[in-house]
């Protein structure tokens, strides 16, 4: 199960990203387009600074209000999206992609940080936690780069393939060089060293 939400992750993500950044300049006009980039931009690092402390502060309430209020934030992202006009025929595809990206992310970062946080010893774990957080920071802004250099090089399509190649062999990799991780199935019973 934890590699079926995997790979649909990986999946997501390889049709999502391109849609959800091809979006923006169908909603604006040519001269408005860098502003507009930047205001996603900005909009985006206050979404990943605040957002964490919005988080944690509905769940001080009440985790039940917390995944409450993000499910009406996602459901007034869908409405938002539907109510934008009409600038492709695929939007209802994008927006069906969108929304399996953002719930197989939030499924994956969750048995992330749980693997990270059970199976990590006391001692270490702040250190881990350290490097863990350097490898999620750095790896969206890599990766932006890398895809840049394949699409220039192969394409987007075939850049696309290769990533998603590249990410399935990882994964396989992965689970021969860890088969303690691979065999996992149960996160609450994870022990440190395990």
């Amino acid at each position: 199960m934890f590699y079926a939400l995997l790979f649909a992750s990986g999946t997501a993500r390889a049709v999502t990203e391109p849609a959800g950044q091809a979006l923006l300049p169908g909603l604006v006009e040519t001269a408005v387009l860098p502003r507009a980039i930047a205001r996603s931009s900005a909009i985006w690092q206050i979404a990943v600074i605040a957002g964490p402390a919005l988080g944690g502060a509905a769940c001080a309430l009440d985790a039940s209000f917390a995944y409450a209020a993000c499910g009406i934030a996602l459901l007034a992202a869908i409405a938002g999206t539907v109510a934008l006009p009409a600038c492709e025929a695929a939007r209802i595809e994008h927006l069906a992609a969108l929304a399996l990206l953002g719930a197989s992310d939030m499924v994956s970062v969750n048995i992330r940080t749980t693997l990270v946080q059970l199976a990590t010893p006391e001692a270490v774990r702040g250190r881990v936690a350290a490097v863990n957080m350097l490898f999620i920071g750095a790896s969206s802004e890599l990766g932006a780069f890398e895809s840049g250099v394949a699409a220039a090089l192969f394409g987007t399509v075939a850049a696309v393939a290769i990533g998603g190649a590249g990410t399935l062999a990882v994964a396989a990799l992965w689970m021969a060089l860890f088969p303690a991780l691979r065999k996992a199935d149960r996160l609450p019973f994870m022990q440190p060293g395990n």
